[in-house]
């Protein structure tokens, strides 16, 4: 938007990606998805590897298994170090995956 002379701040972007549900990196990369099959948009390489990472990280990696992992690793952790969560926050995107 800057290119076209429109200045948006850090906080109106923000609110902007909450507004069309593109908050986080797998929002964005579902909405990539629906345009390319809608619209037939030809995508760059980086897209393309992007989605690819995507459709793998979906099959690799569920909410079970990174549910399994912080019950049986993470949570134990803090446990053990006199630390006990009663809750994690989380954005249920897949910028987490477990590694």
């Amino acid at each position: 938007m800057r290119k076209q002379g429109v200045f948006v701040s850090a906080g109106g972007e923000c609110f902007i990606w909450l507004r069309h549900n593109v908050a986080n990196f797998k929002q964005r990369l579902t909405t990539l998805e629906k345009l390319v099959a809608e619209k037939g948009i030809i995508l760059f390489e980086s897209q393309v590897e992007a989605l690819e990472r995507k459709k793998e990280d979906d099959i690799t990696y569920g909410e079970i298994e990174v549910a399994d992992m912080l019950n049986d690793k993470i949570l134990p952790f803090f446990v053990s170090h006199g630390l006990p969560m009663l809750r994690v926050l989380t954005d249920r995107g897949s910028e987490y995956c477990g590694k």
